[in-house]
């Protein structure tokens, strides 16, 4: 069946509002993924600024004066895995990847996993599928704004966790944002129990100032508030890491989707302008038909 100069007329237009939703969707992308990186080093910047409050009171502490030190002696009998992805389509192979390193991370475990959480609507389906069902199901936020509240109802769900068993294992399981055109790679990391070598760590550290900065409140009651808002930042960056991720790889399949619209809208103009010199054509060689035809029947005129 022939195609008309009409039919392509409506593919280009087609083509060309398709194109134009591709470019908006990849510079939304595009911007996502910036706010989204700024609010991970942001938040690397108040780690590392927690790390500093740490390292003075850790100076002060003795092991019978951290509750966690003394559980950290007995291993966690039980285990809860977190894991990010996302809540819609067009993000490339995100959820799937993230799932099966999620399937990885629940078989390794050294203790029972009693709950999974899956941060991302399409997450969920993907770890159904590797055999790892999501007992909860969270939203992924949409925007910088919406992460705190978000990690924040995660912390909730972890002081509960505690309130069952004192020294659970949480895991992380997200994809690590390595940048705009590097993309991602899935990644995991334990964000309880806390790790009290790090502290040891600390201590051995110099401090960057003149002098060390002094406290009046009780040091295991600094010490738990410092922990808790480690684990709050912590969950902040993992959420701000998986959400640049994730727009990261849109970006890049929006990409891809211009790239063909682009070149089959380049099909297309080819093919209308093949059309179009076809018509062209066909208009020339009747006019030359038709005054071929006109000059034969003059000169059969004249013959009569």
């Amino acid at each position: 069946m022939s195609v008309t100069m009409a039919q392509t007329d409506r593919r280009v237009d087609s083509a060309q509002e398709l194109e134009s939703v591709t470019h908006t969707m990849k510079g939304m992308a595009a911007v996502s993924v910036r706010h989204f990186e700024r609010a991970a080093d942001a938040m690397g910047i108040y780690e590392s600024t927690l790390d500093r409050g740490l390292q003075v009171v850790a100076r002060h502490l003795d092991a019978d004066d951290v509750a966690w030190e003394r559980h950290s002696r007995f291993p966690p009998r039980r285990s809860a895995v977190i894991v990010f992805g996302s809540n819609q389509g067009l993000c490339g192979p995100v959820n799937r990847q993230v799932a099966r390193h999620a399937a990885e991370v629940v078989a390794a475990c050294p203790t029972s996993v009693f709950e999974v959480v899956a941060v991302g609507f399409r997450l969920s389906s993907e770890l159904e599928l590797t055999g790892v069902p999501p007992d909860v199901v969270l939203e992924l936020p949409n925007s910088v704004d919406g992460i705190s509240p978000r990690a924040a109802e995660l912390l909730v769900r972890i002081d509960r966790w505690r309130r069952a068993d004192p020294n659970p294992a949480v895991h992380l399981v997200f994809p690590s944002f390595r940048g705009r055109h590097a993309g991602f790679e899935p990644a995991d990391r334990p964000l309880l129990p806390f790790d009290t070598a790090r502290l040891r760590e600390l201590v051995g550290q110099p401090w960057p100032g003149r002098s060390l900065p002094t406290y009046t409140v009780g040091r295991t009651e600094l010490l738990a508030t410092l922990v808790r808002q480690s684990v709050f930042a912590g969950l902040t960056r993992t959420f701000a890491q998986a959400m640049a991720s994730v727009a990261a790889s849109r970006l890049v399949a929006m990409d891809n989707a211009q790239r063909d619209v682009e070149e089959r809208l380049a099909e297309l103009h080819r093919e209308r302008h093949r059309l179009r010199e076809a018509a062209v054509t066909g208009e020339i060689l009747e006019v030359i038909s038709g005054c071929q035809a006109t000059r034969e029947c003059s000169a059969g005129g004249r013959r009569l």
